[in-house]
């Protein structure tokens, strides 16, 4: 098992100083995701408000191992999604 923290960054900067004990990075995968999606549930406005949200994944040593991007962007009024013939 190994310790990774998940920090955030956008909207406001978290740091995780608690972390969680996972099995292997693709674990860490998932629950940056889920964390990702606690956010989201609880305080949408930390994307809407700047229009990106960062989750960093590091160990204790604070070796990054990935991140994950969550960005909103606003459309011109009128403009519509064409779908793919």
């Amino acid at each position: 098992m190994a310790k990774f923290f998940f920090h955030t960054e956008g909207g406001r900067s978290i740091n995780d100083d608690e972390g969680a004990e996972l099995e292997t990075v693709a674990a860490a995968r998932v629950e940056g995701v889920r964390v990702l999606g606690d956010i989201l549930r609880e305080s949408p406005e930390e994307v809407l408000a700047t229009g990106h949200l960062r989750l960093t994944v590091t160990d204790a040593a604070g070796l990054v191992y990935f991140a994950l991007d969550l960005s909103a962007t606003d459309a011109a009024a009128g403009q519509s999604r064409r779908s793919g013939g």
